[in-house]
């Protein structure tokens, strides 16, 4: 267990010391995708003990290379045909293509040792699990180029406090 230090509601100026209880760590691993969401929409990382412990959990350099990777597998996955008997999720692979620099630059921006906000690696994340995401959804798909750029503008830390 340790201290996380979260802001106090009604006062924004002011932190509260507050400690990493067990309802908390397990609410951060099971409300994984509702918790990225959160953030990816600008939820301040330090409203709540899930919140933060899922923020620092997805600025960790594992889970940055982790979502790099699944950006480059993502590429991989594009190049190849796709056949009727895959059983992964059909992905937008024109789209995907067309955007490869903007990918490549991403993953390498993410995989970079240096800080980053959590809002812009919540973003990456809700784009490769989100099924309603222009990475899946045809109908989305046009704005894959887009989502991208936003997630790695959101990716910095200054900006963030700007």
């Amino acid at each position: 267990m340790f201290t996380l230090l979260l802001t106090d509601q009604p006062n924004l100026d002011c932190v509260r010391p507050s400690r990493s209880r067990v309802n908390a760590r397990l609410a951060a691993r099971l409300r994984t995708r509702r918790l990225d969401e959160a953030l990816a929409a600008g939820a301040c990382p330090d409203a709540g003990a899930a919140l933060s412990l899922r923020a620092h959990r997805l600025i960790s350099m594992q889970a940055r290379r982790a979502l790099a990777r699944s950006l480059l597998d993502l590429l991989v996955r594009a190049q190849r045909p796709a056949h009727p008997l895959d059983p992964c999720v059909s992905i937008c692979r024109r789209e995907i293509l067309a955007a490869r620099g903007e990918i490549v630059a991403l993953a390498e921006e993410l995989a970079w040792p240096g800080p980053v906000d959590a809002r812009g690696v919540a973003q990456v994340a809700t784009l490769l699990c989100d099924g309603s995401s222009p990475v899946y959804d045809r109908r989305h798909a046009h704005r894959l180029a887009d989502a991208l750029a936003l997630a790695r503008d959101a990716l910095d830390p200054i900006a963030a406090i700007l």
